[in-house]
């Protein structure tokens, strides 16, 4: 997961840039949003739709459009698509002993009959409607047919497919071309690459289930992700998240009590329950392509909705039909039905791009920028995935952490061995002295032996004096050194993020450390050599060569690097 920003630097940087691109396409229609928040608002400045069977190139035009507009595209983008599936999970995990990894398997392992849920999303049918290649009606006829001709074991699902095209092709409902293309969205949606990235929100405010705690979570095969991020990166932008389809409504119900809110688009309905405290459960329900009935969405809140829930609110991208319809579902379940209001204005939208259709927009807009906790919505990272653990710079940080500390026990062990030697040579000379000392006092009157005896006496308490200075370094300058590489690997430790990450750490003879850093953000960059520079101070120490470069990290990305050197202060010992 990466980490959140620092809240005394959130207000500034969201003043700075909250101009945001969203996409969202439902595998059939692209639509791409400029948006700003302002006034508490979205503001929708530019958008374009765009219909391909290749959601790729439909990106592409959507982009060049926006471009042929004038005015900048904003760097920053977030993607809302189906092919990230959402749900409400009780982890049986520990949250605060898992790693990151472990985690994502967790959650892919639970995830697995919600994604079996939404392959029935992308029935053969269901995508030749969406194309707009075959209507509802002509659907079912072929079905009917298909039933008819259905021979006995024949259940092999690519086999049906065809079958179900040849009927079609038969009544000239489509054509060879429509159909292989069809096939070709299908194999894409319906992906069965195990690798699959996960993303999670824990629900601490809403009550666990037998002692499982709630986590709002989604995931997508990392195949899709890694080609939506990279369709963003061809146009120098950055896929901050991957929002689901439905589910991620909930930042504009806050305010509203226990609530509940029914999402309705063809294909695909969701009820999701929340407070102010969090969500508490998401259910979702596969239709065909057609908008569901009143009856379908009573009956999916007559069977999941709660007591305590007080009224439903309702958006959807289905146009007027939801206007229509409420009356008659508040009917039907005995609580309030609302259209869902959102914080929204706009004059660039077409007049038939009904305001309810856009919650996934206005909510998914509100998390990512920050207008809202971060448990209220979960997305997909933009960035690409990690490498290998063996890979990672921070594994190498932490292995010559790891060697440092190490180092540094074992020399403290023979720093403490050398002491103890040294306690017992001071011993040894003491009862000498005493003794040369007793010797001064017998024979002072011979004057040769006592000329003598008086120099060995100085020569003694001169070694003494060494080894007193010997005893102060390892008594009192050995553990401010091991305090300060202990700091030091803290202030390391801490640099290792997502914007700030450690190449290499280089002593030098002279006591000099010399470190090397890169960063995706400039202002990162300096707030690292910054912040080492107020921590060295105390140590006696200084940050001096400090330089800022424009250079690219081990990961392909541009970004920035820093160089500095950290050198005791004249006259320290």
């Amino acid at each position: 997961m990466p980490m959140p920003l620092p809240m005394k630097h959130l207000s500034s940087w969201l003043k700075k840039d909250q101009n945001l691109l969203i996409v969202e396409t439902d595998g059939f229609e692209l639509k791409s949003f400029v948006v700003h928040h302002k006034q508490d608002k979205i503001h929708v400045k530019h958008y374009i739709a765009a219909h391909h069977a290749n959601q790729m190139e439909a990106f592409n035009e959507t982009m060049q459009a926006l471009q042929s507009q004038g005015g900048a595209i904003p760097k920053n983008a977030i993607l809302i698509t189906p092919e990230v599936v959402p749900a409400i999970l009780p982890l049986p995990i520990d949250q605060t002993s898992v790693g990151a990894s472990d985690m994502n398997e967790v959650v892919r392992w639970e995830l697995e009959p919600v994604f079996a849920q939404y392959f029935g999303t992308w029935a053969l049918g269901s995508i030749l409607i969406g194309r707009g290649h075959m209507s509802y009606q002509d659907v079912q006829e072929v079905l009917e047919q298909l039933r008819e001709r259905r021979r006995p074991g024949a259940q092999n699902p690519l086999k049906q497919a065809r079958q179900f095209g040849a009927i079609a092709i038969e009544h000239a409902y489509i054509n060879q071309e429509q159909l292989n293309e069809a096939i070709k969205l299908q194999q894409y949606y319906r992906s069965e690459d195990e690798q699959v990235v996960c993303h999670w929100e824990f629900q601490d405010g809403i009550d666990s289930v037998n002692g499982d705690p709630l986590a709002l979570v989604c995931g997508i095969s990392q195949v899709q992700r890694l080609q939506w991020v990279q369709a963003f990166e061809q146009h120098n932008l950055h896929l901050k998240g991957l929002y689901p389809f439905v589910g991620c409504n909930v930042p504009s119900l806050m305010g509203t009590g226990t609530s509940a809110l029914l999402e309705v688009n063809a294909g695909l309905i969701s009820l999701t329950q929340a407070s102010d405290k969090g969500i508490a459960s998401l259910y979702t329900q596969v239709t065909d392509r057609q908008p569901p009935s009143v009856e379908v969405c009573a009956t999916l809140c007559q069977d999941v909705l709660a007591k305590e829930v007080e009224q439903v609110w309702v958006c959807g991208r289905v146009g007027q039909e939801i206007d229509y319809c409420k009356d008659e579902l508040a009917e039907q379940i005995g609580r309030k039905v609302n259209v869902l209001k959102l914080d929204l204005f706009s004059d660039a939208l077409p007049k038939d791009l009904h305001a309810h259709s856009l919650a996934s927009l206005v909510s998914a807009a509100k998390h990512s920028l920050a207008l809202v906790p971060a448990h209220q919505a979960v997305c997909i990272p933009g960035s690409l995935p990690p490498l290998p653990l063996t890979q990672r710079v921070e594994t190498w940080a932490a292995a010559a952490a790891v060697a440092l500390v190490v180092g540094m026990g074992v020399t403290e062990w023979r720093s403490q061995t050398t002491l103890n030697q040294l306690q017992t040579y001071i011993d040894q000379k003491n009862t000498e002295l005493a003794s040369i000392q007793g010797e001064v006092e017998r024979l002072n009157d011979l004057q040769k032996t006592t000329s003598v005896a008086k120099k060995n006496l100085t020569e003694i308490q001169s070694e003494n004096a060494l080894i007193r200075k010997q005893i102060r370094f390892y008594q009192d300058m050995l553990p401010l050194r091991s305090d300060f590489v202990k700091s030091f690997l803290g202030i390391l430790g801490s640099a290792v993020t997502e914007q700030v990450v450690l190449d290499s750490v280089t002593e030098e003879g002279s006591g000099s450390l010399v470190i090397v850093a890169w960063s995706t953000e400039e202002e990162a960059a300096q707030s690292f050599g910054q912040r080492l520079t107020e921590q060295v101070a105390r140590w006696q120490m200084r940050v001096v060569d400090l330089k800022t470069t424009v250079a690219r990290g081990r990961l392909g990305l541009d970004g920035y690097k820093v160089n500095l050197k950290v050198i005791p202060k004249i006259g320290d010992v």
